[in-house]
C-alpha cells in the first residue's frame, strides 16, 4: 500500500527541497489529474525534476507551447528560464536538448511563478549563442540571465523519494528536439 502525502506536506515539500526553492512570489496552484505540463531536459534525462511549464488543460495546447519554446533556440530558453550553463556554487549547469511532454496522474499541488534572474556560476567561455542569451559581446562572461518565464514547481522528486509516488509521467511521442541555438 502506498503511503500517500496529504496537500499540506507536498506544499511543504515545494517550500523546503532546495531543489524545488521557490523565488520570489508564487502562486499556489492544483493540478488535475489529466494536465499536462512541459519541461526543458537533457536529451539523456530519465527522469523528472520539480520544474515545469504549464499546466496545460489539453495536448494542443502544450505543444503549441513547446513548438514555441524551440523556436526561442537554446539561447532563448536558456534567457527566459535563467538557466546557467554553471550554477553558482560551480556544479554543471542545465543542458537544454528537448523539450519532453508530461502528463499529471496524481493530483498535487504545485506553485506557479516567474523565473528569477540567475547569475552564471564561473567565468566560462561562450559561443555566440550563448553571449545572445546573455546579452553581452564579452567572450569571456560572468553574467545574469534575465529569467521572467512562466515556471511550475512541482514536488516530484520528495513524493518519489519519500512516499514513491509518481505524480507525472511521461507522454509517449510528447516531445520536440531543440535544434536552434
Amino acid at each position: 500500500m502506498q503511503n500517500v502525502p496529504d496537500r499540506n506536506q507536498l506544499i511543504g515539500y515545494i517550500q523546503h527541497d532546495e531543489s524545488a526553492a521557490l523565488h520570489g512570489e508564487g502562486i499556489l496552484t492544483d493540478l488535475k489529474q489529466g494536465q499536462y505540463l512541459l519541461r526543458v531536459e537533457a536529451c539523456e534525462a530519465t527522469r523528472p525534476g520539480n520544474w515545469f511549464h504549464g499546466p496545460f488543460k489539453d495536448y494542443s495546447q502544450a505543444m503549441s507551447y513547446a513548438k514555441y519554446l524551440t523556436n526561442l533556440g537554446r539561447s532563448g530558453i536558456r534567457r527566459e528560464n535563467a538557466l546557467p550553463l554553471v550554477w553558482v556554487g560551480g556544479s554543471q549547469g542545465n543542458s537544454i536538448g528537448v523539450i519532453r511532454l508530461y502528463q499529471v496522474i496524481h493530483p498535487t499541488p504545485a506553485i506557479s511563478s516567474v523565473v528569477a534572474p540567475q547569475r552564471e556560476g564561473g567565468t566560462v567561455m561562450v559561443t555566440p549563442a550563448h553571449r545572445e542569451a546573455l546579452r553581452t559581446k564579452n567572450p569571456m562572461v560572468s553574467a545574469e540571465y534575465a529569467g521572467q518565464g512562466q515556471q511550475l514547481a512541482v514536488p516530484i522528486v520528495k513524493a518519489m523519494k519519500k512516499h514513491n509516488l509518481q505524480l507525472v509521467e511521461r507522454v509517449p511521442g510528447g516531445e520536440l528536439i531543440v535544434t536552434k541555438h
